[in-house]
């Protein structure tokens, strides 16, 4: 089961999911950052990586939301094995 909460904003969209299978527990949650897709292709990647970055500063409180704890690999291919 995989739920999305979308928030659009000027800059960016962030999407807030909540991921669980039927060998899980407790739910995995995730928030995904995306630059504005209208106003990427005007960006140097070096500015659209500061507006990840101020997304990531406005999310810091929240336990586990840093640059460190940025995904590797998609939902899809962390979760086709369970």
């Amino acid at each position: 089961m995989k739920e999305c909460h979308v928030y659009k904003f000027s800059d960016a969209t962030l999407a807030y999911y909540s991921v669980m299978t039927e060998k899980m527990l407790s739910p995995d949650y995730y928030i995904e950052i995306e630059v504005d897709e209208e106003t990427i292709h005007n960006l140097t990647e070096e500015q659209a990586m500061d507006v990840i970055k101020k997304y990531e500063s406005i999310l810091s409180p929240i336990e586990g939301i840093s640059p460190k704890s940025r995904l590797k690999h998609s939902l899809f291919e962390i979760y086709r094995s369970l």
